[in-house]
């Protein structure tokens, strides 16, 4: 027995509506920072250094560090230890404010109350710990 053509028509359609919402769907749980993959994390607390060297390559410190995104502070480092030549530039308790995929920031250093260091990063985190995915491992400065 044959249907009739307007059944037909309508099941098609229906059939065209459900693989687009399906396909909505499907797309829309598809995101980036999601970390519903992410199974067990470790007690590793990680942290992004960067050295900082004048042109002879002579370790320098800087008074103080920040990092900014968008223009807002999102970590500062105010007490540099005077014998070590690295500088924080963001650790896993900032990973909320970096996406997965990466986040562009700025690292700043002061020395003598001028802004000496000025350089771009970019960083994502893997769900358990922030990653440097763009940015130097050292920066060289010169100082007047």
């Amino acid at each position: 027995m044959n249907q009739p053509i307007l059944f037909q028509e309508c099941h098609r359609c229906m059939q065209r509506i459900t693989y687009i919402l399906l396909s909505i769907a499907v797309l829309a749980s598809c995101d980036e920072n999601s970390c519903s993959d992410v199974e067990f994390c470790t007690e590793q607390f990680e942290t992004i250094l960067v050295s900082i060297k004048d042109q002879s390559g002579t370790d320098i410190v800087m008074d103080s560090t920040a990092t900014f995104k968008n223009n807002n502070r999102v970590f500062t480092n105010i007490s540099n230890d005077p014998f070590t030549p690295l500088h924080s530039v963001l650790t896993d308790a900032e990973m909320d404010e970096v996406d997965r995929s990466g986040t562009e920031l700025t690292f700043k250093g002061w020395k003598d109350g001028q802004v000496v260091v000025e350089e771009p990063y970019v960083i994502g985190h893997d769900c358990c710990h922030i990653v440097k995915k763009v940015g130097p491992e050292t920066i060289t400065v010169t100082l007047d």
